[in-house]
């Protein structure tokens, strides 16, 4: 009868010690939900501060932080759709450049031919 006394008392501080380690887990993951939407607005809040040219910039580092992540250490199609995406928001920039067209300065020449040479 001892026996099962001292079973039935392990049993109930390794349910005890499961429960602690299950509500650390749930503190643990409320607090990374906190940072996590903490991070979001302060975000969210810098984006809003933004101009309309500088957001779609961070758009773009964003897109290409994430198809970096997706990568894996290969390398991007050249000329692919990202690069393409770079060649129009240099040259959707260049068009916002104040003065006549005929006084803009003009975009560099690619070293290589299909390589923009602004996306080096």
């Amino acid at each position: 009868m001892r026996a099962i006394h001292i079973r039935f008392a392990e049993a109930q501080a390794a349910a005890e010690l499961r429960k602690a380690a299950l509500h650390a887990e749930q503190a643990a993951a409320r607090q990374a939900e906190q940072d996590r939407h903490a991070a979001e607005a302060e975000r969210a809040q810098r984006l809003a501060s933004l101009s309309e040219a500088m957001r779609e910039v961070e758009a773009f580092i964003e897109h290409f932080a994430n198809r970096a992540d997706q990568l894996a250490g290969r390398k991007e199609r050249p000329n692919g759709a990202g690069h393409q995406k770079a060649a129009a928001l240099a040259k959707g920039r260049w068009k916002t450049v104040p003065g006549p067209p005929e006084k803009r300065p003009t975009l560099p020449k690619p070293s290589k031919p299909g390589c923009p040479g602004w996306l080096r």
